[in-house]
C-alpha cells in the first residue's frame, strides 16, 4: 500500500512540473511573437524590421504557419519583431493592407510594406525574404 501511494505521489510531482514546463514555454512563445490589434498596430510597426503575419483561428495553413514563426522568432532574436494580426477581429487592418487571402505576411521596414506574400511560408523562405532588411 505504502509503494502505491508513493508511486502516485511521485507520478503526480512529474505530471506537476510537466505541466508548469510547457506553460512557461507556451508563456515565452507568446512574447517572441506580438498579437496586433487595430490600436496597437501602427506603434508595433513604426520602427525597424516587422514581419506580420495575416491570419484567423479556422484557418488551418495559418496554424501551420505558428512553428515557423516561433522558430523564426528564435533564429533573429533581438534582429526583426514579429506580430500576428487576426483579420476577423481588426478587419480595418486587413482592409488597409488588401488582405482577402491568408496567410499573407507583410514585411514593414520603419512602417512601410515593402514585401508581401501569400501562403505558408517555410522558414527557409521567410530568412530569403527578411535577410536585405537585417542588419549584420
Amino acid at each position: 500500500m505504502k509503494n502505491k501511494l508513493l508511486l502516485i505521489t511521485v507520478f503526480a510531482l512529474f505530471s506537476f512540473i510537466n505541466i508548469q514546463s510547457i506553460s512557461a514555454q507556451n508563456k515565452s512563445n507568446k512574447e517572441k511573437i506580438i498579437t496586433l490589434t487595430s490600436e496597437n498596430f501602427d506603434k508595433n510597426i513604426k520602427k525597424g524590421v516587422v514581419l506580420v503575419d495575416f491570419w484567423a483561428t479556422w484557418c488551418r495553413p495559418c496554424l501551420m504557419q505558428n512553428p515557423i514563426l516561433e522558430k523564426l522568432a528564435d533564429t533573429l532574436k533581438n534582429k526583426i519583431s514579429i506580430g500576428k494580426l487576426d483579420i476577423d477581429k481588426n478587419k480595418d487592418i486587413a482592409k488597409r493592407y488588401g488582405i482577402s487571402r491568408i496567410p499573407t505576411t507583410i514585411i514593414f521596414v520603419d512602417g512601410k510594406a515593402i514585401d508581401k506574400e501569400l501562403g505558408v511560408q517555410s522558414i527557409d523562405m521567410l530568412l530569403r525574404r527578411l535577410s536585405p532588411y537585417i542588419k549584420k
